[in-house]
């Protein structure tokens, strides 16, 4: 059984959830969470907390179901009405997909998900 010790200072809780980002496209994640941290783009936040929030796949934030979050509007990645890459309309985009069976492999990917659903 592992035990997990509950990080204490800010610096820890920050040090820990960056750890659980994916290391993809040469750290690219991670270098914009740090951005988001140091508080010098508001921009970088909103992006990263879509991508959390997304489990790290940008495809999905343009098919965010999450309407009533206040970044909606503001979400990176999506897709809109006459846009060249629009194929869906906005009923369509905030329709729920069925979910995927993972086999806990959600977990793996997206622990910080797995903890919260």
């Amino acid at each position: 059984m592992i035990i997990h010790k509950q990080p204490q200072t800010k610096a820890e809780k920050i040090a820990e959830w960056r750890a659980n980002i994916p290391d993809i496209n040469n750290e690219f994640y991670r270098r914009l969470y740090d951005k988001a941290q140091s508080g010098k783009s508001l921009r970088a936040a909103v992006d990263s907390k879509c991508l959390d929030c997304m489990c790290w796949q940008r495809s999905e934030i343009a098919k965010c179901p999450h309407i009533a979050c206040p970044l909606y509007q503001y979400r990176p990645y999506r897709q809109t009405t006459g846009h060249r890459y629009n194929s869906q309309s906005g009923a369509e985009r905030a329709a729920p997909e069925a979910p995927l069976e993972t086999n806990g492999a959600f977990a793996q990917i997206c622990p910080q998900e797995a903890r919260h659903g």
